[in-house]
C-alpha cells in the first residue's frame, strides 16, 4: 500500500527520473509530459513544482507514482 503525500523541493530529481522513465513505455506516456530530463524539469517549473504536484511514496518514502496539476485561473 502506498501513502500520497505532497511533493517536496527534495522530490524534484526523483519526480522528474519516474516520469522520464514512464515516458519511454507507451502504456504509461502522457501526452503533455515531454521525454527528456530537461525538458520534464521545464515542464515542471511551468507547473509551480512542488505546489501542483503529489506523490505516492512506500514505506520507505521511495517514490513510486507521482500526480501533476496544471490548473487555468482564466476561465
Amino acid at each position: 500500500m502506498f501513502r500520497v503525500r505532497p511533493a517536496t523541493r527534495s522530490d524534484h530529481d526523483h519526480v522528474r527520473d519516474l516520469i522520464c522513465r514512464l515516458q519511454a513505455e507507451p502504456c504509461h506516456h502522457i501526452g503533455f509530459h515531454s521525454d527528456t530530463p530537461a525538458e520534464v524539469a521545464d515542464e515542471l517549473a511551468s507547473l509551480h513544482f512542488p505546489a501542483t504536484t503529489f506523490v505516492a511514496v512506500d514505506d520507505t518514502d521511495h517514490i513510486r507514482g507521482v500526480l501533476t496539476v496544471d490548473v487555468d485561473r482564466s476561465t
